[in-house]
């Protein structure tokens, strides 16, 4: 029987974007988001690349697993990202669903996300 491999080309950089660590720093999250990166956030506000690097550093540290990982190559240089992605704030164990959306584009031989989504969903 023949296994199906997937061949993502964002996922590892996707998944470090949910990390304690990279959350947390400032230096790696700006080398992974564009400098026009943009977010449409779960309260229905837009934030920048700044904003959201700020906004970080402030968070509750949060578990995730990911589940339905998906990528569509929309051309060369993009790709869209969308998951489903169970939450956990640590210190509270509050839980949350959110489905996320992302698109990375390959600036300068180096992918950086120009965009990202997250809506809140039932848990299930």
């Amino acid at each position: 029987m023949i296994q199906k491999t997937e061949n993502f080309i964002v996922k590892e950089l996707e998944l470090e974007l949910l990390s304690s660590e990279t959350r947390m720093s400032p230096q790696r999250l700006n080398e992974l988001l564009s400098d026009d990166f943009f977010e449409f956030t779960q309260s229905g506000t837009t934030c920048t690349k700044r904003d959201i690097i700020d906004v970080l550093q402030q968070c509750p540290e949060e578990k995730f697993v990911v589940r339905d990982y998906s990528e569509k190559k929309l051309s060369a240089d993009v790709v869209l990202v969308h998951y489903i992605v169970d939450r956990e704030i640590v210190e509270s164990g509050e839980k949350r669903c959110t489905l996320c959306s992302s698109i990375w584009q390959n600036i300068n031989n180096r992918w950086q996300m120009v965009f990202f989504q997250g809506t809140p969903a039932k848990i299930v």
